[in-house]
């Protein structure tokens, strides 16, 4: 069996735009983690930036690859730490994230 899957490393949003634009011309599927058979998998490392940390209010706005590595060597750095998920099966901090259930406080 032969694989279809083509593998997409983005820097920008502008060259995921240019992906997503194609993929819809094509009716081509879009994956961004694990292993498929066919389609584009979008390997997101290359995107990898912490923008802001807000130490005020706690907050970081940072790009979809950023590893758990990196936003704690980060925050090291300013006297600060992060709450690491329990069952994560990632180590890139948004999709950690987005994969679990919401809780309400």
């Amino acid at each position: 069996m032969t694989s279809n899957i083509e593998i997409v490393k983005p820097s920008s949003e502008e060259e995921i735009i240019e992906i997503l634009k194609r993929a819809n011309a094509e009716k081509t599927k879009i994956h961004t983690y694990g292993h498929q058979d066919s389609g584009i998998s979008i390997d997101r490392r290359a995107m990898n930036k912490i923008i802001k940390i807000d130490e005020v209010n706690l907050f970081a706005t940072i790009e979809w690859g950023v590893n758990f590595s990196q936003l704690k060597k980060a925050l090291e750095e300013l006297n600060l730490t992060i709450q690491y998920p329990i069952s994560s099966t990632s180590d890139l901090v948004l999709e950690s994230f987005s994969s679990h259930d919401v809780i309400f406080g």
